[in-house]
Parts: structure tokens; C-alpha cells; sequence
């Protein structure tokens, strides 16, 4: 729609604290998806409901906003395990599992929606934090995504690709690993082991 902030096709120039901008839609309410291509070095905050963040999670073709989607997902699943909740990790794993099925042809990129939180950010969104109980919602989280993706996770951890154009099957390799080795079964610590000992290091854990 038309806007006095409005610089070309698909941007707004936020200049002042507050802007608006009303959006006529004629099937349901928009589902707005921010910062396309870095647009802006900010960190965004939004009140998308979990069905939401399922949803662009999905539809969204930007790579970076596809995966921002996927950790709030993941810190709110975190946060509620904290507090001995459970719905928001369902929600979670639902998207895990719709990511998992039909992964794309960017290996990469399906790598690192599906890789666990860095522990410095999840701990950095919490102002208090009590860390036995980060640690015990860590594990947790971990095991559920293991248990929920099993299937694919054991396929993708079987491969051991070496070509210099495999580096996206290489990380999926790995991510399937890391969470696997959360269920301790002597096959899965047993590849583990022989990863480590890889001597090509994109391959080892």
C-alpha cells in the first residue's frame, strides 16, 4: 500500500519511534514477515503467535527470516521447559518433523534450521537465569527433538560425504549425530566415536 516511509517496492523507512501501516486484506489477516535481506541491523521483537511462527517457518523463502523463525520457536520451547511446560515444544517439534520430511536442496541451510540453539544466545535470553534448570530444559529439548526425528536423523547420520561440494550434507550429517548421541544407544555412540576420529575435520564432531 501506499506510505509516506515507503522507498520502493517493498520498503519502509522507519524514521520516528512509532509507524503504522494499515493493510487491506480480503481473506483473513496478513501474516507479516520483516527485514527481508537484512533490510535493517536490528534485532525485532513480535508478539506472532506459536501457529504463526509455525506457519512462516513453512512459506517463508528468505533463508535467514526462515531460520530467525525457527530458534524463537526453539527459545520458546526452551523457556517453557524451564518452567516444566510442554506445549510450545509440541509446537516445535512439529515444524522439526515438517523440515525433516522434505528437506530442501540446500542441505546447509536445512542443516542449520533444524541445529540446536548457540547456548550463548538461548543464555542470553533470559535476564535471570538458573542454571541447573537451563542445563535440565537443554537436555530435555534435545532428547524430544532425537525421539520425534529419529528416522531421518539416523539417515542423515549414516552419511559420511567428503566431496568439497558436500558441505551442506556434511553439516546435516552432523546435526543428526549431535542429536542421536542424546539417546545413548551403543550403535549411535559407536558412529559418534568414528566420527570423531575422521580425519577430514568438516566431517568429525
Amino acid at each position: 500500500p501506499e506510505h509516506p516511509a515507503r522507498r520502493g517496492a517493498d520498503l519502509l523507512l522507519m524514521e520516528q519511534e512509532q509507524l503504522s501501516l494499515r493493510v487491506r486484506c480480503e481473506e483473513g489477516a496478513p501474516l507479516p514477515a520483516l527485514l527481508h535481506g537484512f533490510s535493517a541491523p536490528v534485532r525485532l521483537q513480535t508478539d506472532y503467535s506459536a501457529l504463526e511462527l509455525q506457519q512462516l517457518s513453512i512459506l517463508e523463502t528468505d533463508p535467514f527470516l526462515r531460520w530467525d523463525v525457527v530458534q524463537q520457536l526453539f527459545a520458546r520451547a526452551h523457556a517453557q521447559l524451564m518452567q516444566d511446560k510442554h506445549e510450545a515444544v509440541e509446537g516445535l517439534l512439529i515444524t522439526l518433523q515438517r523440515i525433516a520430511s522434505a528437506p530442501l536442496d540446500d542441505r546447509l541451510l536445512t542443516a542449520c534450521l533444524l541445529r540446536f540453539p548457540d547456548t550463548a544466545w538461548l543464555v542470553d535470553q533470559y535476564p535471570v537465569l538458573d542454571v541447573d534448570a537451563f542445563m535440565r530444559a537443554s537436555e530435555t529439548l534435545r532428547l524430544r527433538i532425537a525421539q520425534a526425528l529419529c528416522g531421518p536423523l539416523s539417515v542423515w547420520a549414516q552419511q559420511s560425504p567428503e566431496r568439497p561440494d558436500q558441505a551442506g550434507h556434511r553439516a546435516l550429517a552432523n546435526v543428526a549425530l549431535g542429536y542421536l548421541a542424546a539417546l545413548n544407544s551403543p550403535a549411535t555412540l559407536t558412529l559418534a566415536r568414528r566420527r570423531s576420529e575422521s580425519v577430514n575435520m568438516s566431517i568429525s564432531l
